[in-house]
């Protein structure tokens, strides 16, 4: 089962934080913006019982590729762990209506700028989200290796947030026409 382990962090300093990856690693691509929208069906089901489902679209420049995400509920502790199943879509407005077909109706929009990087064995994301600023995310294969890297790159427990975006998105987005939340650039 492909579970997901990851820290998310807070960032005052983007650029410092950005300085200290470029000495041990490099970026994986471009800057990629995305759009990520979430479903739920009319009782809020996936939200109550800690579920997720996703539509992430990606543009770099005039490429968008789309990606469906199933995230399970989270297991206890510090760490985010949860299952995680994802799948390339080649056309996610398609996916969308077909998830509406099924009593599924988009409630959470955000958006974001992504920086990737990758050290070792763990991914480090570098995301900027409108009103809310910078955060950063390490995932890896063991809480292990993702506490050792946060620690390496000077990430603390302090700055770490056990929220999730589309927990912030709900708490602090802009409420859109049909009772959802957004933050969009």
């Amino acid at each position: 089962m492909p579970v997901e382990i990851e820290v998310k962090f807070r960032l005052a300093d983007p650029a410092g934080l950005r300085a200290r990856l470029e000495r041990i690693a490099t970026p994986e691509g471009p800057v990629v913006f995305e759009v990520n929208r979430l479903f739920d069906d009319a009782a809020r089901t996936l939200r109550d019982t800690g579920c997720g489902l996703r539509i992430r679209e990606a543009h770099v420049g005039a490429l968008v590729t789309g990606i469906l995400t199933y995230k399970g509920p989270r297991q206890p502790g510090p760490l985010k762990v949860r299952e995680e199943l994802e799948t390339t879509v080649g056309d996610p407005d398609t996916v969308a209506r077909i998830l509406g077909r099924l009593g599924y109706t988009q409630r959470i929009v955000y958006e974001k700028r992504r920086e990737t990087w990758q050290v070792r064995d763990c991914e480090v994301v570098l995301d900027e989200v409108p009103q809310l600023g910078w955060f950063a995310e390490i995932e890896g294969p063991t809480a292990a290796a993702v506490e050792g890297l946060a620690q390496e790159l000077g990430l603390t427990d302090a700055d770490s947030i056990p929220e999730s975006y589309v927990e912030l998105t709900d708490r602090n987005g802009n409420e859109t026409t049909d009772g959802g939340r957004e933050l969009r650039f």
